[in-house]
C-alpha cells in the first residue's frame, strides 16, 4: 500500500511508513529464497520419508552428515517440516500409578452423592503414589 501510495502520489517513503506505522526497513524488505532452500526441503522430505519418526534435531543432524553435508541451522529445519506437515508427535511414556488387584478393602466415593452448595462444605485430598526401591 505504501508503494502504490509512493509512486502513485509521490509522498516521501518516510512520511508514509511514519503514518502507517511501519519501519522503513519493512517497505524495503523483500523474502529472498535461494536454490539451497529448495535442496533442503528436497533432502528433509527424503529424509523424513526415509526415517518417519525422526524428529526436527535427528534430521538437523541427517543434514549435516553425508551425503547431504548442508550446514543448516535446526530453527530452520524445524519451520520448515512444520510448513510441509512433516512433524511427529511424541509418544509420552506413562505409568500406571494405581493397582486394582489387591486384597484391600475399597472404600466408596461419598462425595460423588453430595451436591456441593456453599464453601469449605467437602474437602478432598489424594494420595499421590511415589515409586520406592523395594
Amino acid at each position: 500500500m505504501a508503494r502504490q501510495i509512493h509512486e502513485e502520489q509521490g509522498y516521501p517513503i518516510e512520511t508514509l511508513c511514519h503514518i502507517l506505522g511501519l519501519s522503513r526497513s519493512s517497505y524495503y524488505y523483500t523474502a529472498v529464497q535461494t536454490e539451497n532452500d529448495h535442496k533442503i526441503v528436497a533432502a528433509i522430505k527424503n529424509i523424513a520419508q526415509q526415517f518417519p519418526c525422526y524428529g526436527s534435531r535427528r534430521i538437523t543432524y541427517q543434514l549435516r552428515r553425508k551425503p547431504h553435508q548442508l550446514l543448516v541451522n535446526p530453527k530452520k529445519v524445524q519451520r520448515i517440516m512444520q510448513k510441509e506437515d512433516l512433524l511427529v508427535t511424541a509418544k509420552r511414556k506413562s505409568t500406571n500409578t494405581t493397582n486394582s488387584n489387591h486384597s484391600y478393602t475399597c472404600y466408596p466415593n461419598l462425595v460423588k452423592e453430595i451436591v456441593i452448595d456453599h464453601p469449605n462444605q467437602v474437602w478432598v485430598s489424594d494420595l499421590t503414589y511415589i515409586g520406592l526401591e523395594k
